[in-house]
């Protein structure tokens, strides 16, 4: 079984158009609600994401395991130099 863990819409993931427009609200502009100094414009495709609980709670126990197994030899290795 192949799960697409993430997996995207469309033909753009994140699109993003910056326009600066010099000098738009200068002077006698600056009261003018219309004008403006810089345009921004985003769009996003779909991203599906599949939350695998499973594979999660096995990668977190993998990471505890190997934890405390750096914590046991760092207490066996200081313990045999106090002694």
């Amino acid at each position: 079984m192949c799960i697409q863990i993430l997996s995207f819409g469309g033909d753009d993931v994140f699109k993003m158009d910056l326009t600066l427009h010099n000098e738009a609200t200068a002077g006698q502009k600056y009261l003018d609600v219309h004008a403006f100094d810089i345009e921004v414009s985003l769009q996003t495709g779909c991203m599906k994401v599949v939350f695998l609980n499973k594979f999660v709670q096995d990668l977190l126990v993998g990471i505890v395991n190997v934890n405390m197994n750096m914590h046991e030899r760092f207490l066996m290795h200081h313990s045999i130099l106090l002694h």
